[in-house]
């Protein structure tokens, strides 16, 4: 077991300075929004009284500002550094969150959040990525994408289910104070850091080069899933599971099983042919999973069906970040990272706009069982 331990991690690596101050404001950071993330749109829901549709309205007026908001923030990296970039995205996020706070007492809030919340995204997913592709060993990105997920994971172990006992003991206020506080904590270690730059000449044109069409189609389905998992089955199984706490344990409960198994799958994402065989596993799962998602209505099927789903769903997620990385550094770096979020945004609209013109949450699910079929044929 020494041994494993240490092959896998190379502790000299990991405790570099640029990738400490990485891991430590990824974690820090994730453990500050899965406090706080699942439980947005049941906000909505559950204390504002929004409609499905409305919820998703919020969330397409969010990716919409983070297209708006990306040309800003590939300035501010090419010329002043990513992690001035990630710097930025914390006092924009102090606003967003101070906004939805007060959401109920002035209907303009509602759209001042959402923008906040979206340009947030928009300064500080680019600069991490580029950060994180620069800075890392070629043969072990699909280590330190495992790695990178189970930072963000570790807290979702705990998180949510303080996030639950904050809200149903202490209330949302205290919830959003105690994830602002955090977040500014988070970005202390980038003050001291030194500052990693790239140049962009990113153009729509870049959409349609021939080499980056399969990775649209990939990034659009992951677009695709994310909102369904940050956002449609947590708000669906809510209904379900019937209160703030139960679906804290869910999501500690399915932190704790994907946690004990990302880092294998890491190990399985450095190796060209075990990799792409996870990738179609993962995806003929999680077409099925998907699916069957449609028809959950217990509480056992919740857990069942919901951790299959995400351990099916980071089956994929990381060796496609491992890829990501590599492709990057083959390319210019900001230029292919910015079409990746870009890409990403797509999927991410569309399936927003499906729950909107069919007001249902389902037909979420069914969108990602479809898009999936697509990783079994890369």
């Amino acid at each position: 077991m020494h041994v494993h331990m240490h092959n896998y991690f190379r502790f000299k690596e990991f405790l570099t300075r640029e990738l400490f101050e990485i891991y430590f404001l990824l974690g820090l950071r994730n453990f500050a929004l899965y406090m706080i993330g699942i439980f947005i749109p049941i906000f909505f829901y559950s204390e504002l009284s929004y409609s499905i549709p409305y919820i998703a309205f919020f969330y397409l007026l969010l990716f919409l500002s983070v297209v708006i908001s990306l040309p800003f923030s590939a300035k501010v990296i090419s010329k002043f550094g990513t992690k001035h970039s990630m710097m930025f995205s914390v006092p924009i996020i102090v606003i967003g969150y101070l906004f939805l706070l007060f959401i109920g007492s002035n209907p303009l809030y509602f759209y001042f959040a959402a923008f906040f919340l979206g340009a947030e995204l928009a300064f500080f997913w680019p600069a991490f990525h580029i950060d994180a592709a620069l800075h890392g060993r070629k043969k072990s990105t699909g280590k330190k994408s495992a790695l990178i997920f189970a930072i963000s994971l570790f807290p979702s172990i705990i998180g949510p289910l303080i996030g639950a006992l904050t809200i149903n003991y202490l209330g949302f206020t205290t919830l959003f104070i105690i994830a602002i506080l955090l977040l500014i904590i988070s970005s202390i270690p980038l003050f001291i850091s030194r500052e990693t730059f790239a140049k962009t000449d990113f153009q729509i044109k870049d959409f349609f080069v021939k080499d980056h069409l399969k990775f649209f189609f990939e990034y659009f389905a992951e677009g695709i899933n994310s909102m369904v998992k940050g956002v449609f089955w947590p708000l669906f199984i809510f209904l379900i599971l019937g209160g703030y706490i139960s679906l804290g344990i869910y999501a500690t409960f399915t932190g704790i099983i994907i946690t004990a198994i990302i880092l294998l799958f890491g190990e399985i994402s450095d190796e060209g042919k075990k990799k792409y065989l996870l990738i179609k596993i993962s995806a003929f799962s999680k077409t099925i999973l998907a699916t069957l998602m449609f028809f959950v209505t217990s509480v056992f099927q919740v857990y069942f069906v919901g951790t299959l789903n995400s351990i099916a769903t980071y089956g994929i997620s990381i060796p496609m970040l491992a890829k990501s990385y590599k492709q990057a550094k083959k390319e210019k770096t900001m230029e292919f990272i910015l079409f990746r979020e870009l890409s990403l945004i797509a999927g991410r609209i569309f399936v927003i706009l499906l729950v909107m013109v069919f007001a249902s949450l389902k037909i979420s699910f069914l969108a990602t069982g479809i898009t999936y079929i697509f990783f079994l044929f890369i």
